[in-house]
């Protein structure tokens, strides 16, 4: 697999970035992979972590915003 170190210029500032393929990314079943995602130190209060456009293009998403609740449907 494929794995690249960069700097990457974001809103709050700069960051050292990890760029690597994985064999999947699973979100409470809504899997796919493989994919290649960026990796870098951050802090996101009690979240794991951000889904990109990369993983999201492969499924419709519909959000309910009444609810809070977010449903991944493979396309």
């Amino acid at each position: 697999h494929e794995h690249a170190q960069r700097q990457m210029d974001l809103r709050t500032g700069q960051a050292d970035t990890l760029f690597v393929v994985v064999n999947s990314i699973d979100v409470n079943g809504a899997k796919t992979g493989p994919i290649r995602v960026v990796a870098h130190d951050v802090d996101l209060g009690q979240s794991d972590g951000l889904l990109g456009r990369d993983y999201l293009d492969r499924f419709q998403v519909s959000i309910d915003n009444q609810a809070a609740i977010v449903t991944l449907t493979p396309r």
